[in-house]
């Protein structure tokens, strides 16, 4: 998930709305980023194997999305500004070679196979928004917040968030850990209420700000 500089002031960190302001104004402040995700998910009652990508995203919103396990060679890519708005997506391998690039609406269901997500919601930026908009004043049902509890992650020092009672139709508890050294997510997991594991997200060495150039839309072609 280390250009943007908020040791400081996360450090300071005292309550579980103040992490959750700061992880939102460090989100706000970026324009770009790559990162390293793990995905595991539950998708139509099954838990889905873990699944090993690299993202690039930029704002306001374009995303590529390659797979080094489960789907080695896929790549997705989407911006709300090109391509009429549709997905691009190489399959890769054999599949890849024999049919090239497709392209399908965003919500097209084939897209939803293996995930319960869209590329519109790939990356940090809905996982922030859903989070800070549930501790919102206006928001019709808070979670019971825990304290923020400082821990330590892959050598980079962190904050944990333990959220309960969380209103999500497919999970009523989750834990956030968040970077001190970014001010992003490091790791979120969720548990529907009979306890099992709904969906777990991790990310590993999160460049901020990076400069992306066209190479970010693989769209034109592989060689």
């Amino acid at each position: 998930m280390l250009a943007l500089l908020l040791t400081v002031s996360f450090a300071s960190a005292q309550t579980a709305e103040e992490l959750v302001g700061r992880m939102k104004g460090a989100w706000d402040a970026l324009s770009t980023y790559r990162t390293t995700q793990i995905i595991q998910e539950r998708v139509k009652g099954e838990l889905g194997p873990e699944q090993r990508v690299h993202v690039a995203f930029r704002k306001p919103w374009e995303i590529q999305i390659e797979w080094e396990s489960q789907h080695p060679g896929r790549k997705v890519y989407w911006s709300a500004a090109r391509h009429e708005g549709e997905v691009q997506i190489y399959p890769g391998g054999f599949a890849g070679k024999a049919v090239g690039i497709l392209s399908f609406a965003l919500d097209n269901r084939i897209l939803k196979a293996d995930t319960n997500y869209s590329p519109a919601d790939g990356g940090f930026g809905y996982l922030v928004k859903l989070v800070s908009s549930s501790l919102a004043p206006s928001s019709p049902h808070r979670p019971t917040l825990g304290a923020p509890v400082a821990s330590t992650s892959g050598g980079d020092r962190t904050w944990t968030l333990a959220l309960d009672d969380v209103q999500h139709p497919r999970f009523s508890r989750a834990e956030l850990l968040v970077s001190t050294t970014t001010g992003l997510p490091r790791r979120f997991t969720a548990w529907a209420a009979d306890g099992a594991l709904a969906e777990r997200y991790e990310w590993f060495d999160t460049e901020v700000n990076p400069v992306l150039v066209n190479e970010v839309d693989f769209s034109s072609g592989y060689n």
